[in-house]
């Protein structure tokens, strides 16, 4: 219980100084534009309050399959579940095993293997592209050694092949032996990059002699359903309200946490950016803060293959373009919203339960404070890859906008309902209340295993 204990604080205060970092941009924005030095972020008007979701009233046993129930493949073995973590995301033996996916005091993984449901935890670079990702998972799951494809490689200036080999954590994957794939924020772009791959492969890759098979496409039935989890799968507005962008915000966290880790000694249970094919290997005896303003020096930062460009709504919908929706796999979309509406305006307010670092970044700041993700928008369509940006897009969790978490814009998505049939692609979205970005994997005192649980056997009854 002690070391659960330790484990959370430290993640706690890793993620408040992520937070900060994030807070203190928007601060720097606030104050270079008008000249101030504090911004309220006390409650101006009125709000709707809607209640928090109850996860012991979500039941898998209200969904009603188009086929009867099958719990198994068609070879008779269970399907398993694979998780993949967000931006900034770790692995299971990093932060001290804090678990990504349950936090300080729960791990989702063997809670869910224990009740039946074989579960496996990725972990692919936190920082880096989700095609990068992309690849990574797929020889995660299926074992072998890691090719990120000669001319993606070549275009964007970093190493095709860097060393990296897994055994696999089920090296039997194929059509006969499929995956249920469950991703949290950037993590749901991820695995439907990789879907994207399965099914369509590299034109590009595969016309060059000596290609990695994963190219070849060709690969339909390998994955039974995908899962995002707070995902912006359109892209977030925290691009748009912060001003400069995201790109150079996650570098700049990345640099503040190195040199804050000089005081607080956090770099000794931080963890390994996994971006060796930028070059960027940590030296044995190196320490976390060389390590990081070796990173925040790469050419990385100015090419658009790493995450931060996929989060935003231009990269994101570049991705959308690729990552299709399939009509051969189920998907669901799991939503959060951690504000309230205003009556007067329709802006959208932090709740008080809202991941206090997060509250700056969302908060609706009136004129002529610039606005933050609550209350902007942007008609011009041609600025955000076609997308304009209005009402809708203020809900969000603290860091993504719930509206983008439906699935992909242009995709069929339909409200979740009790007792509806469930059909392979269409992407059914549901919406958790009261939920920020972080409690929503457990990484706060909110238990969610009632979700996952529940959500778990929802995905063992799809045929």
């Amino acid at each position: 219980m002690k070391k659960s204990i330790l484990r959370y604080t430290q993640f706690m205060g890793i993620c408040t100084l992520l937070g900060f970092s994030f807070s203190c941009q928007k601060k720097e924005i606030i104050e270079e534009k008008f000249s101030t030095t504090t911004a309220s972020t006390e409650q101006k008007e009125a709000v709707k309050v809607d209640p928090t979701t109850s996860l012991r009233a979500y039941s898998a046993s209200s969904f009603a399959v188009v086929n009867k129930a099958s719990t198994v493949a068609a070879n008779g073995t269970k399907i398993p579940i694979v998780f993949t973590q967000g931006l900034f995301g770790f692995g299971r033996e990093e932060l001290l095993g804090l678990k990504y996916w349950g936090g300080g005091f729960k791990d989702l993984q063997e809670i869910l293997k224990s009740n039946g449901y074989p579960t496996y935890t990725s972990n692919v670079g936190p920082i880096s592209s989700n095609y990068d990702r992309a690849i990574e998972l797929f020889y995660q799951i299926k074992g072998g050694s890691v090719d990120y494809g000669k001319a993606h490689s070549d275009k964007f200036g970093h190493l095709q092949k860097v060393g990296k080999t897994y055994p696999g954590l089920y090296p039997e994957w194929d059509k006969n032996h499929p995956i249920h794939l469950i991703g949290h924020s950037m993590g749901g772009q991820t695995i439907r990059y990789l879907l994207g791959l399965l099914e369509k492969g590299s034109v590009i890759e595969r016309s060059i002699d000596g290609h990695a098979p994963i190219f070849d496409g060709n690969r339909k039935g390998w994955v039974k359903s995908i899962t995002t989890i707070s995902t912006p799968n359109s892209g977030t507005s925290l691009e748009n309200t912060l001003g400069t962008g995201i790109v150079k915000l996650v570098k700049d966290v990345a640099i503040s946490l190195a040199n804050l880790s000089n005081t607080t000694g956090i770099d000794k249970v931080l963890y390994n950016f996994d971006i060796e094919q930028w070059g960027m290997n940590r030296d044995p005896n190196e320490s976390f803060l060389s390590y990081v303003n070796k990173i925040g020096q790469s050419k990385l930062w100015a090419s658009q293959d790493e995450g931060a460009y996929d989060l935003s709504i231009k990269g994101a919908m570049e991705l959308n373009e690729f990552a299709t929706t399939s009509p051969d796999v189920y998907y669901f979309a799991l939503c959060t919203k951690a504000t309230n509406t205003g009556i007067l305006t329709g802006w959208e307010y932090p709740k008080l339960t809202m991941f206090a670092p997060c509250i700056p970044l969302v908060y609706p700041y009136a004129w002529p404070l610039p606005p933050g993700v609550g209350n902007y928008t942007n008609s011009n369509a041609s600025a955000n890859a076609g997308v304009i940006i209005d009402k809708k897009w203020w809900a969000n969790d603290g860091l993504a906008n719930t509206y983008s978490m439906r699935g992909p814009i242009g995709s069929k998505t339909v409200d979740y309902t009790p007792n509806m049939s469930i059909e392979k692609g269409t992407w059914y979205a549901e919406l958790f209340n009261g939920y920020d970005h972080f409690d929503i994997v457990g990484l706060t005192i909110k238990d969610v295993t009632p979700l996952y649980l529940e959500h778990a056997k929802l995905l063992s009854q799809l045929q």
